[in-house]
């Protein structure tokens, strides 16, 4: 089984980018079988991720003989790595935390506990809050989705 994915170009085009990633095997379920309390089992998909990169870009001049490198119809060169791709067997949703370290125990989950990360809600609320400030200035979350995620936030009653 292959399955491919096609990406559009968008942006500057001197930026690097991946074009395809193609999935050529599936292991499922992956960890030898292993169910994670409620959440379950997951696949382990195996493929390959192709881009492209054009050794014009002053920002790629630090990538040894890249200029060297053979290029494509529109003058750029091409590249490909391995990739793995974890998801849940069932929808791919999140894997929650639990709330205490008793139900963490209880369920056999090794990660800590809302309880255990955070203390208190106002801890909690303030760390989201400087995640979502530090995702914004990467330019990887909207300023209005980090307002939406903060109040939602204070509105939890985590932990």
């Amino acid at each position: 089984m292959i399955l491919a994915i096609s990406f559009l170009a968008v942006g500057r085009s001197s930026e690097a980018r991946i074009t395809r990633v193609e999935f050529t095997t599936v292991q499922s379920p992956a960890s030898g079988g292993t169910s994670f309390d409620a959440v379950g089992p997951y696949e382990k998909l195996a493929g390959r991720a192709f881009g492209e990169i054009d050794p014009s870009d002053p920002h790629n001049g630090p990538i040894t003989d890249l200029i060297l490198a053979p290029r494509n119809t529109e003058g750029k060169v091409e590249y490909s790595m391995d990739v793995y791709l974890l998801k849940r067997d069932a929808s791919g949703e999140q894997i929650p935390f639990l709330r205490t370290k008793a139900e963490r125990l209880a369920a056999g989950d090794p990660r800590p506990s809302l309880a255990e990360r955070y203390g208190t809600h106002a801890r909690y609320v303030k760390k989201l809050g400087r995640a979502a400030k530090r995702l914004r200035r990467q330019r990887l979350l909207l300023p209005e989705d980090a307002v939406t995620l903060t109040t939602a936030a204070d509105a939890t009653a985590v932990p």
